[in-house]
Formats: structure tokens, C-alpha cells, sequence
């Protein structure tokens, strides 16, 4: 490939990554807002069911935008500019986005577990 088309793959593979990442954002906000306004009325049943999906879903968007920047970031390598620029990353996006997301994935559990009120005499009552 010539220099052109690396950065016109590093550009669209930077696309797709955050498209994972609106994908993740979405699943995310969909599961917080189900777990505030309706969390304490679901039954076992239907937790286990959204939760399951919350976390696949998730998951699946989080790979994607794992894979999708380190494919960004391998094809970047190759490209001039960046042998021209001897950029050194500090932390790479990859690895930074994962690690955010997968916290975030956490905390809606977390959070979905305080709204039902599973823990007995340890969540704040109001």
C-alpha cells in the first residue's frame, strides 16, 4: 500500500472504532436508564435477561473497538509520517478505551445491583 491508502485505512478504521464506541455508549445508557426508572419493579427473571444482554452486547461493542483501534494504530506504524515523527504513545488507545469501557460495564452492574437493593442493610435508603 502506498502512503495514501495506509492513512485512508487508518482514518476508516478510526471511524469504525467509534462507531463501536457509540454502539457501547448506546447499550450502556439503555441499560442505566432501564435499571433507574423500572430496576426495582423487574423480576429475577427479567434482570437476568436484560443483564445478559448488557453485558454481551457491551462486551461485543468493546472488542470492536479494542480491535478497530489497534488495527488503526498497526497500520499507522507503517505509515511516513509516523516513522517521520518518531511519535512514542504513551498508552495506547486500544488499551485506554478498553479499559474505560470495561470499567464502565462494572459500574452499570454495580449500579444495577444498588437500584435493586440485593444488599441487605449495605445500600443507601431514601
Amino acid at each position: 500500500m502506498n502512503e495514501a491508502e495506509l492513512l485512508e485505512t487508518v482514518t476508516n478504521y478510526h471511524g469504525l472504532a467509534v462507531s463501536a464506541m457509540v454502539f457501547y455508549l448506546s447499550i450502556v445508557t439503555a441499560y442505566l436508564v432501564s435499571a433507574h426508572f423500572v430496576g426495582k419493579q423487574l423480576d429475577r427473571f427479567q434482570v437476568a435477561t436484560i443483564t445478559f444482554l448488557f453485558v454481551a452486547f457491551s462486551f461485543f461493542a468493546t472488542a470492536g473497538s479494542i480491535g478497530y483501534f489497534w488495527q488503526a494504530s498497526h497500520y499507522f506504524r507503517q505509515t511516513k509520517a509516523y516513522q517521520t515523527l518518531q511519535i512514542e504513545e504513551l498508552v495506547s488507545p486500544h488499551s485506554l478505551i478498553g479499559t474505560a469501557e470495561v470499567l464502565g460495564i462494572l459500574a452499570s452492574l454495580w449500579f444495577m445491583r444498588q437500584v435493586r437493593g440485593e444488599r441487605q442493610g449495605g445500600a443507601d435508603q431514601d
